[in-house]
């Protein structure tokens, strides 16, 4: 078996300077990726970013190759391959995070007593040029006896990948010798994923290197859950003019830790059109000022309030339910058993608007009172469980509420008004 690291002969290095120097002057518009100075070895190379850093280390079955940093030009690092000692390990590049390569070089690439042919996995570019004469695709590289000597190939716009590999054909018992690479990456926008409903990022006009364009869409939509495309458009005239894609994910309703704290919903923005559910879930308070029209269903949960001010409107024909719990991630209207939860799910989900009652203190030990602007004729307290604790026919404009007898919860106060308005609130008792 022939040595799988023999040294380069002297004409070998006075190429292997000359291709180095003629890398030093091919910098394009995006970020270089700087190689790291690493002892020759035959486990990998790395590089140190601005998003990280990346790992290149031989992979899978075969015979290990040579890794060369190039001291005099960091740009480039170099492999020595297996040559006629065929199959070679492959090459896999690993980033910590998803990135565009732009531009992606590897040099000397011709046929003798090796074969320099490669193919990629997990990648997929969007162009490639290469000396005159070769035989490059977007998928990698078919070297020949009549490839001329020194080709020099670049694969340009990437999919976005933090992971992809470089597989070294096995012609004849032969596999690759000396290769170059150099390589220039856009990072994409950090966006993680999103809760259901949150309040979403903005997608930036400028990338990279001041690359500028447009998004498809335009913003964010988190209110429909799932994975969803965005695809960044430069403007004519830069140095990049491949689309860029990234995909962002939207969490369903319900996820653990995915519960925004607070919700309003106001008209015509959040109307709910014939048809449609609107399904909302809080860790705190909804507010809503909404519509929903006939023939749609709205159901809100929220695990301390929810308030429906003037301007809600559940039209007939329509659905609305209300539930003070918190995020579950469930949206179904529930049936109530009995007449007096059928109540208090009328008494929750009918209420107007509350600003004018006041109810305090709240939440109250021993005693709460109420106060109203106009006499109140009858004031009801329900417990969640739908059972009555009070009912009391009045003509004052206060009351005061003793609740020595009560548990501590949640209780649904309701009054009914002399002008003619019925009015709920929640009282806690600790």
């Amino acid at each position: 078996m022939k040595n799988l690291y023999r040294k380069p002969k002297t004409g070998l290095l006075i190429l292997f300077c000359f291709l180095a120097g003629s890398f030093h002057s091919e910098l394009y518009s995006q970020e270089q990726i700087i190689w790291d100075n690493v002892p020759v070895n035959t486990t990998g190379i790395t590089a140190a970013y601005s998003g990280g850093t990346l790992n290149v280390m031989a992979t899978g079955t075969g015979l290990n190759m040579v890794f060369y940093s190039i001291p005099t030009n960091p740009t480039v690092f170099q492999t020595t391959g297996a040559w006629n000692n065929a199959p070679s390990k492959d090459l896999t590049f690993t980033f910590p995070e998803k990135v565009i390569i732009t531009r992606f070089r590897v040099y000397d690439i011709n046929y003798g007593t090796w074969n320099d042919s490669f193919s990629f996995s997990n990648i997929t570019f969007g162009g490639v040029t290469a000396s005159a004469g070769c035989c490059a695709t977007t998928s990698g590289v078919t070297v020949s006896a009549g490839t001329p000597p020194n080709t020099d190939v670049h694969w340009t716009c990437s999919n976005a990948i933090d992971s992809f590999t470089i597989n070294y054909a096995n012609t004849n018992g032969t596999t690759h010798a000396y290769l170059f690479y150099t390589m220039e990456i856009l990072r994409l926008p950090s966006i993680g994923t999103l809760c259901y409903n949150s309040t979403p990022p903005t997608l930036p006009t400028t990338l990279g290197n001041n690359i500028q364009g447009s998004w498809s869409p335009a913003t964010i939509d988190t209110s429909v859950a799932g994975t969803t495309q965005y695809v960044f458009t430069p403007n004519g005239g830069q140095t990049i003019q491949c689309p860029i894609a990234i995909d962002v994910t939207v969490l369903p309703p319900g996820q653990q830790n995915c519960c925004v704290p607070d919700i309003t919903l106001t008209s015509p923005t959040d109307d709910v059109a014939s048809g449609n559910q609107d399904n909302r879930e809080t860790s705190n308070t909804i507010t809503a000022q909404n519509t929903i029209n006939s023939g749609a269903v709205g159901v809100y949960h929220a695990k301390r309030t929810i308030t429906l001010k003037k301007g809600f409107y559940s039209a007939n024909g329509s659905r609305f339910r209300g539930y003070i719990q918190g995020c579950t991630g469930t949206f179904v209207g529930r049936e109530s058993p009995t007449a007096e939860t059928t109540d208090l799910k009328k008494l929750i989900t009918d209420t107007p608007v509350t600003e004018k009652l006041l109810l305090y203190p709240n939440p109250a030990t021993q005693k709460a009172t109420i106060e109203y602007q106009q006499p109140i004729r009858n004031i009801r307290v329900t417990s969640i469980d739908g059972k009555t604790m009070l009912s009391k026919e009045l003509d004052a404009n206060s009351y005061e509420i003793d609740l020595a007898n009560y548990k501590n919860g949640m209780y649904i106060v309701t009054v009914q008004t002399g002008d003619g308005r019925t009015i709920t609130s929640k009282l806690f008792k600790k």
